[in-house]
C-alpha cells in the first residue's frame, strides 16, 4: 500500500554544476507478471548544504628575492615584498570542480582571486589575517581558513648633507650626516643594512671620484644619524670649490641609491 525512497547522495554526481535537479518517480502496478499500470511523479532534488568544496590552506611565498632571503616563516617587507598565494588540496565534491579562489587581507581592502597570483604591494606594517577559500562549479564556497602574517616596517632611505671646511685644515672637508633607513628587525636582529658613499668633483664638473675617508661606509647596526659630524679622506685644495656627492642606500637600493649633494666654496680670507 505505501513505500518510501530516499534519494542516494550520489546523485549528486548528476548535477555537478548546480545545486538543484528534476527527476521522475515512474510506480508500476503488476498482476503476477502483467504490468498492468504506471504512474509517475516528478520532483526537484537539493544538493544539501553541507556538500562544499574543501581545501587544506594557503602558503605565501614571496617573489622579492632580497626580502626572501631577509626572512622567514609568514613575515615580509612593507611595500617591497610580492606575496604569492597558492592554495592546497582544493578539491570539488560529487563531481563538482573548483572555479574560484579568494584570499581577502583583513580590515585593509586587499583581495586576491586566483590561485598561483600576487597580492598588491601591502603599504602597512604590524600583523594581519589572510582569510582564504575556494568555491566549485556548484557556487558553493568552502569551509574559510585563515593565515596570519607580520609586515616589517619598511621605508626608502632618506639622507641629507651639509659641508663645511675644517678650522685645522682648510683642505679637509667635514660633512655634517642626517639619514634615515629602516633597520627590519626581526628575532631579535637588523636584517637591513646602511651603506653610505661619498663621491667629489670640483664645482661644475661630473667627473665625480669616490672619498673613502670615515665618513662613508656600510653598517648593520647604524640605521639613523642626526646632523653626526665626519672628515672626508682627500685633500682639496682650499682654491677651489667642490661639489660633494652622497649615495645612500639599503638591500633593497643598493642599484637605485638615495643621493643628496652640498657644495663648499674656497677658503674665505679676511
Amino acid at each position: 500500500t505505501s513505500a518510501s525512497w530516499t534519494i542516494p547522495m550520489d546523485f549528486c554526481n548528476e548535477i555537478p554544476n548546480n545545486i538543484s535537479g528534476n527527476g521522475t518517480i515512474f510506480v508500476d502496478t503488476y498482476s503476477g507478471s502483467t504490468n498492468i499500470g504506471t504512474q509517475s511523479k516528478q520532483f526537484t532534488a537539493n544538493v544539501p548544504d553541507s556538500v562544499i568544496p574543501t581545501f587544506t590552506g594557503i602558503t605565501l611565498d614571496d617573489q622579492n628575492a632580497t626580502a626572501k632571503s631577509l626572512l622567514t616563516g609568514n613575515t615580509f617587507v612593507q611595500i617591497m615584498s610580492n606575496i604569492k598565494v597558492t592554495f592546497n588540496g582544493a578539491s570539488g565534491i560529487y563531481n563538482s570542480t573548483i572555479e574560484g579562489f579568494r584570499a581577502e587581507v583583513l580590515n585593509k581592502d586587499i583581495v586576491l582571486t586566483s590561485n598561483g597570483g600576487t597580492f598588491e604591494p601591502m603599504n602597512f606594517n604590524g600583523t594581519a589575517t589572510i582569510r582564504a577559500s575556494v568555491t566549485d562549479s556548484r557556487g558553493r564556497v568552502s569551509a574559510t581558513k585563515d593565515l596570519e602574517i607580520t609586515l616589517l616596517e619598511y621605508y626608502a632611505p632618506v639622507i641629507s648633507i651639509q659641508v663645511l671646511r675644517t678650522r685645522e685644515n682648510p683642505n679637509k672637508l667635514q660633512v655634517l650626516r642626517t639619514i634615515k633607513v629602516a633597520p627590519l628587525s626581526f628575532g631579535g636582529v637588523n636584517r637591513n643594512s646602511t651603506k653610505l658613499v661619498f663621491e667629489v668633483a670640483a664645482l661644475g664638473s661630473t667627473s665625480f671620484v669616490a672619498d673613502t675617508g670615515s665618513a662613508g661606509g656600510e653598517w648593520t647596526t647604524i640605521f639613523t644619524l642626526t646632523n653626526s659630524e665626519a672628515n672626508l679622506g682627500g685633500t682639496y685644495d682650499s682654491t677651489s670649490s667642490w661639489t660633494v656627492r652622497a649615495k645612500l642606500s639599503d638591500k633593497f637600493t643598493s642599484s637605485n641609491p638615495t643621493i643628496a649633494s652640498a657644495t663648499v666654496g674656497t677658503e674665505a680670507v679676511i
